[in-house]
């Protein structure tokens, strides 16, 4: 039998037989069953494979959105395999891609210094003589 009795985390519980759960969210396994088993707090539902999302406009649009990016950099990858001169675009964009990052890194790290003289005044004119 497997109990962690915890304030954070929910209990986990080893049955053979049904017992009624005491804590919303509590996990059992369920020995007669062979299945995990999650507690509603007035009963226990199976966990399994299968989930289950509710989805709004924004989340749709988003799938969408991605799902279009993984297409069009699919398609590009394909070109580039047939066509040098796409091949060499490709990389000019991958090159700038990481031109960008190592300016953005370098403009964050220039900020620091500025961040750390300003708390550091901050600090000491809060300082009580």
């Amino acid at each position: 039998m497997i109990n962690i009795t915890s304030t954070n985390m929910p209990l986990v519980y080893q049955v053979n037989t049904y017992s009624q759960p005491s804590n919303t969210g509590a996990i059992q396994w369920n020995g007669s069953m062979k299945r995990l088993e999650v507690s509603t707090g007035t009963g226990w539902i199976p966990l399994d494979n299968n989930i289950t999302l509710t989805t709004n406009p924004v989340m749709l649009e988003a799938f969408e959105w991605a799902q279009r990016k993984m297409q069009e950099e699919k398609e590009l990858e394909g070109l580039a395999k047939t066509h040098p001169a796409i091949n060499d675009l490709v990389n000019q964009i991958n090159e700038k891609k990481n031109q960008i990052e190592m300016v953005k890194t370098l403009i964050k790290s220039e900020e620091k210094p500025e961040e750390q003289a300003y708390t550091k005044a901050s600090v000491q004119s809060m300082q009580i003589p």
